[in-house]
């Protein structure tokens, strides 16, 4: 019975990590940005982050993020790769 528990608990940390592993930045991901801003006695801000494809910038195979203010509307675009679940920004020539 120990072995049966020890062999079920295997299996489920090993699906735990499969999961970790997983890209976070896939088509049609969409999350919810709050910007409190502590220094100045204004309002906060909500953004809608989305993904909206892929893109190359300076030779890297990036994902383009749009970040839409949920008050006005306002867009801008941004371009972002991952690396072992990290995130790391993409700033083309200027």
């Amino acid at each position: 019975m120990k072995q049966f528990a020890f062999i079920t608990t295997m299996f489920l940390l090993s699906c735990l990590c499969i999961r970790a592993q997983q890209k976070l930045l896939t088509p049609g991901k969409t999350w919810i940005y709050h910007h409190k801003n502590t220094l100045m006695l204004v309002e906060d801000y909500y953004y809608k982050v989305y993904v909206v494809g892929d893109t190359v910038v300076n030779g890297v195979k990036s994902t383009r993020l749009c970040t839409e203010r949920m008050d006005n509307g306002k867009k801008s675009y941004g371009a972002v790769y991952e690396d072992n679940g990290k995130i790391y920004s993409v700033y083309g020539d200027k």
